[in-house]
Formats: C-alpha cells, sequence, structure tokens
C-alpha cells in the first residue's frame, strides 16, 4: 500500500464523480494528474471530460482540480511549462 501512495494517478477517461474521490482513498491529492487521452478520444467527449473536472467539488479550499492538476504536472515536469 505504502508504494502504491507513492505513485502518480492520471485521471485520462471519465474520472469523475466516482473514481478520483475513490483514488483518495489510497492517494494524496498532490499525486493526480489530469490528462484526456486526447488523441484516442474524440475532441467532443474530452471536453466533456475537462467539464466534468471543472465541476467536481474541490479537493481543498481555494482550489480547483484544474489548478490542483496543473499545480502537480508542473512540479513533476518543472521544464515542461510553456
Amino acid at each position: 500500500m505504502q508504494q502504491l501512495r507513492g505513485l502518480y494517478y492520471d485521471t485520462a477517461g471519465t474520472a469523475f464523480p466516482r473514481q478520483v474521490p475513490a483514488l483518495l482513498n489510497l492517494a494524496e491529492p498532490e499525486r493526480v494528474l489530469f490528462g484526456s487521452d486526447y488523441c484516442w478520444t474524440p475532441p467532443a467527449l474530452a471536453d466533456a471530460h475537462i467539464a466534468a473536472v471543472d465541476a467536481a467539488e474541490s479537493p481543498a479550499e481555494g482550489v480547483t482540480w484544474r489548478s490542483l492538476t496543473t499545480a502537480n504536472a508542473k512540479r513533476l515536469f518543472p521544464g515542461g511549462s510553456r
């Protein structure tokens, strides 16, 4: 379980409203990243996934899932920011 808690988790696909809350029983929010699987997912469905992320209950006060997953990715890949 400790090794699983140390991994990063990608939320590609329909991660809200059920999967991410279940994942948070295992991993800290700082280990969750956003992935759209865009090249294999039709644009309209990728947009729906993004809308679900934006509509999800905030992981902490003053933080959205979009801001949290962006910060997590920037921390994990510091040279990848545009």
